[in-house]
């Protein structure tokens, strides 16, 4: 079910929300992947979790072509080190420099097709210019983006409230119950502004 009810005729957005884990990231990569197949064209990332043995390590962004970077980092040395770095999140230092190098060039990519944002959150709002970018990108007429950004909990995060609560956007909330059939209506929104000139 759609979070928020922008009229049908603003729509330019689709935005996928859901709680950690829920399964947003999977949604938007089975769409990307029926979307490719019937011929939309498709730029932007995706955020993949890294692990070693076994264990969470961090975060990295990966574009469409599988080339990838790093988001953030488990802070290895206890946050001794760097407890005061105003990159950090947590157990997580965020890679600001790396992130922005990768990603700012698929954000300032040609307004043709869609771009893909996974994921507008607390990691990425971080990066200032990202920010910019964001908001850009959503600003500009001739885009369309499919984004995921976290459901609300604890402290709002500014740049997702400002994403989420934009009159231009569709947000789909993907919860236990419904994350194995919201698909075809994301796909069915998202392709009806795809088409849309």
């Amino acid at each position: 079910m759609a979070e928020c009810e922008a009229a049908e005729s603003e729509i330019r957005h689709v935005l996928i929300t859901g709680a950690r884990g829920v399964g947003k990231t999977t949604i938007l990569q089975k769409a990307c992947e029926e979307l490719e197949k019937e011929g939309f064209a498709l730029h932007g990332f995706y955020r993949e979790k890294v692990r070693h043995f076994g264990r969470g390590k961090g975060y990295d962004v990966v574009n469409l072509n599988k080339e990838r970077a790093k988001l953030s980092r488990v802070d290895d040395e206890g946050g001794f080190l760097n407890r005061h770095d105003p990159n950090r999140s947590g157990r997580y230092l965020v890679q600001v420099e790396e992130f922005e190098e990768f990603v700012l060039p698929l954000l300032h990519a040609s307004n043709t097709g869609i771009t893909v944002i996974d994921e507008i959150g607390k990691l990425e709002a971080y990066s200032r210019s990202f920010h910019q970018a964001v908001l850009s990108r959503l600003d500009d007429p001739r885009s369309k983006v499919f984004a995921t950004i976290p459901a609300r909990k604890g402290r709002p995060i500014p740049l997702v409230e400002q994403v989420r609560n934009r009159t231009d956007v569709k947000v789909f909330t993907v919860t236990k119950e419904n994350r194995h059939s919201i698909l075809s209506n994301v796909l069915s929104v998202i392709k009806k502004i795809a088409s849309e000139n």
